[in-house]
């Protein structure tokens, strides 16, 4: 098989083309494809790192929530004030999502139960 050398590009000096005669050329329709399927696997894997780190938080708030829940309940017992707020699902969902202004929260909507 014979190779043809052409000149193309902006630095046609420094920029040399192979042909081979009877190669099969990639369609451009094909290269298209390739090159969007690469950029979709690149989004695909940021994508999913972040959800990783989102639900690694969400975890972190939740038993950190859940721990100043227990803490808080055994401060309020200690001080003889009658408002206490359970460790269950909704709870910890609730700090989870919202942090420690949800376990603000969870005590608010006690103490308004309270009065």
């Amino acid at each position: 098989k014979r190779k043809i050398y052409t000149e193309t590009g902006i630095f046609f000096m420094y920029f040399h083309i192979v042909k081979q005669r009877g190669a099969v050329n990639m369609e451009k329709e094909t290269g298209v494809l390739v090159i969007a399927g690469a950029c979709m696997l690149v989004l695909f894997i940021v994508t999913v790192k972040h959800k990783a780190e989102l639900l690694l938080n969400f975890c972190l708030r939740a038993v950190m929530g859940g721990i100043s829940i227990y803490g808080i309940n055994i401060l309020m017992e200690m001080w003889g004030i009658p408002c206490a707020v359970g460790i269950n699902l909704y709870s910890l969902l609730t700090s989870g999502t919202l942090g420690f202004s949800g376990v603000s929260l969870l005590y608010a909507v006690a103490a308004f139960h309270f009065l």
